[in-house]
């Protein structure tokens, strides 16, 4: 495509996949990056395509939607339309799209945008007064911003950071919002699974790790929402009540699958207990909480479940619903990248 190769890069590279690399440059005005991604286990190359702000973003989704690439099931092609530009994946299982069926695509949206979204015109798309050749990149997205603007820009961040530090945290709300998290969301797993395994000597591990991410996510969404800004001691706070939540829903499990192993098979619904059921509940529940490690940690799988636990609630410190915002933009600069024409490239070929 005659567009710069940029091996570093991180464009494409977020909290669900892994984007590194890409290749940079223009073609019809617009900016474009191209490069491979994965998500675990799915590979897709996404094409980002920039244009200039104020452009008719409804009237541009309307349009590339009628494309046939964009319609149907099998190998359909994903779009993001947002008010700077465009974000498509072309997933693939096997086999990568070869370089004439990437350059074709890309055409394609490019052509689709002409006439229709606003191309970049030399000048910062911020201030739209100074003169712009270089492209940067602003926290790994490329575009044409001043130096006056990114000053701005990262003073008028730094400015938004020092507030949030200064607001003050409301523990007294968050607190007791992140424990009933932690209860509601270790009780509906405890029981869950209690319906599906609980009795019938079968186990899976898999099941038991993942869950600890949904309670993870759970708890620190709603406390920080209580909390109204997200501190490193909120953090501490949100990985204890994460494990003490994990832990209930499995107390509750090892509870209902001792009973039902040894013939004592009562309702999951509370509401429906009979006193005999409650008190049979309770002698069982008493007894696996003064031998919970000894259930928790009988076998290697499920000392990897505990580690799978551990892993989860501190993986709060990175992921998006428990990890402490940045605000100052990051720029690195790119400089001039070449520009694509493909009326020119079929000539010379």
């Amino acid at each position: 495509m005659g567009f710069a190769v940029l091996p570093n890069a991180q464009t494409f590279k977020n909290d669900h996949q892994d984007g590194k690399g890409i290749v940079l440059g223009r073609q019809g005005g617009f900016l474009l990056a191209v490069g491979l991604v994965k998500a675990h286990n799915n590979t897709s190359l996404a094409v980002m395509v920039r244009f200039r702000k104020g452009s008719p973003t409804e009237a541009i989704q309307s349009k590339l939607k009628e494309l046939p690439t964009f319609k149907g099931f099998a190998g359909r092609k994903t779009l993001q339309i947002g008010a700077h530009g465009l974000v498509t994946g072309w997933p693939y299982a096997f086999k990568k799209p070869t370089p004439d069926e990437v350059a074709a695509f890309v055409d394609e949206v490019v052509a689709e945008l002409q006439g229709l979204a606003l191309p970049f015109c030399g000048k910062c798309e911020e201030c739209c007064s100074h003169d712009v050749d270089d492209v940067t990149l602003m926290n790994r997205v490329p575009g044409y911003l001043c130096v006056s603007c990114q000053s701005r820009m990262a003073a008028d961040k730094k400015r938004e950071q020092e507030e949030y530090n200064n607001r003050p945290a409301n523990y007294l709300l968050g607190l007791p919002v992140g424990i009933l998290a932690a209860a509601v969301g270790g009780t509906v797993w405890g029981l869950g699974i209690s319906a599906i395994e609980a009795g019938t000597n079968s186990w899976t591990p898999k099941l038991h790790f993942i869950v600890g991410f949904g309670i993870a996510a759970l708890v620190a969404w709603t406390m920080f929402k209580a909390t109204g800004k997200i501190t490193r001691v909120g953090q501490g706070i949100a990985i204890l009540l994460t494990l003490a939540g994990k832990f209930w829903g499995d107390a509750l499990f090892y509870t209902f699958d001792v009973m039902y192993s040894r013939g004592a098979h009562i309702s999951l619904n509370a509401l429906s207990w009979t006193a005999r059921d409650s008190h049979l509940f309770q002698f069982f529940l008493k007894l696996v909480l003064r031998h919970f490690w000894t259930l928790k940690l009988s076998g290697f799988e499920r000392i990897l479940v505990l580690a799978g636990d551990l892993a989860s609630a501190c993986l709060l410190f990175w992921v998006p619903w428990g990890r402490l915002p940045k605000f100052v933009p990051n720029f690195e600069y790119v400089g001039k990248v070449p520009e694509r024409n493909p009326q020119r490239l079929s000539a010379n070929a």
